[in-house]
């Protein structure tokens, strides 16, 4: 188990620096080209936005691991023991219920815009490929709380695993 983790884990951060940089690539040649060779790719602009709709969303599954989403933590800071536990727990299942609302509601978006056979006008990339970004990376941010929701019922340290 903790060679899947690691290996995904990996992945992920692999996936996110690759996107990453073809953005910044992409978004440079275009710059580039439009101020001084006076031309522009068609394209560009709207795979530049393809990429970076991917890379927030799968982003979020890597903010859960580093624990960096914003959180209300007025409360959780003053309680102490299995009051704190609950509290993380609850937070967790509520984090779940919506993510898992997410991703149903997203795969319906993405399953109707294939029965369109809709595509972007500029790189022809079929919308649905757009829109599964949201139920991919909910179902990942799902798998990443539900590990946290597990180390916090059960008291193991996450270092110990991953």
């Amino acid at each position: 188990m903790k060679k899947i983790i690691n290996f995904y884990n990996k992945f992920e951060e692999i996936f996110l620096v690759v996107l990453l940089v073809a953005m910044v690539l992409l978004i440079f040649v275009q710059v580039v080209l439009r101020y001084i060779f006076n031309s522009s790719l068609s394209w560009s602009e709207e795979l530049s936005r393809i990429l970076f709709i991917w890379v927030s969303w799968i982003g979020i599954s890597l903010g859960q691991k580093k624990g960096e989403h914003i959180k209300i933590t007025m409360v959780t800071d003053k309680l102490k023991g299995n009051a704190k536990k609950i509290m993380l727990l609850l937070a967790d299942v509520c984090t779940i219920v919506i993510l898992v609302i997410l991703c149903v509601k997203g795969t319906e978006v993405v399953s109707q815009t294939m029965g369109l056979g809709a595509a972007m006008p500029g790189t022809g990339c079929p919308k649905w490929l757009v829109y599964s970004a949201v139920p991919v990376s909910c179902l990942l941010m799902t798998i990443r709380v539900a590990k946290d929701f597990v180390f916090t019922l059960t008291g193991k340290n996450q270092e110990e695993v991953a």
